[in-house]
């Protein structure tokens, strides 16, 4: 089992049984997985730190989530929660920063 395909099995929704749908869908667009409908693909921070969801099938980012600091302190809570070693942690990490534009100067 590669480590990718771990740290995606340890962020399953179904392992947390107190996790948002919104969170599972953040976990989707992170995970490239989806686990709600519609489901997201892409976030988006603004220039002001609020965060922005595409959803498959939409144009443009129309799924509003709320400020960076929240999803960052949420998303951080959930890797640790999961109990990803550091090299799945590193993987993680990369997978939002890959779906993710960050338009803050």
């Amino acid at each position: 089992m590669s480590s990718l395909h771990t740290w995606q099995v340890k962020l399953h929704p179904g392992r947390f049984s107190a996790m948002s749908p919104m969170m599972a869908a953040l976990v989707g667009a992170v995970t490239g997985k989806t686990y709600t409908d519609p489901a997201l693909r892409r976030l988006h921070v603004t220039s002001d730190g609020f965060v922005l969801a595409e959803a498959e099938g939409d144009i443009g980012a129309n799924h509003w989530i709320g400020e960076w600091e929240n999803w960052d302190r949420n998303w951080r809570t959930l890797l640790s929660a999961a109990g990803l070693t550091d090299d799945e942690r590193q993987q993680a990490e990369a997978a939002r920063a890959a779906v993710t534009t960050d338009w803050r100067a």
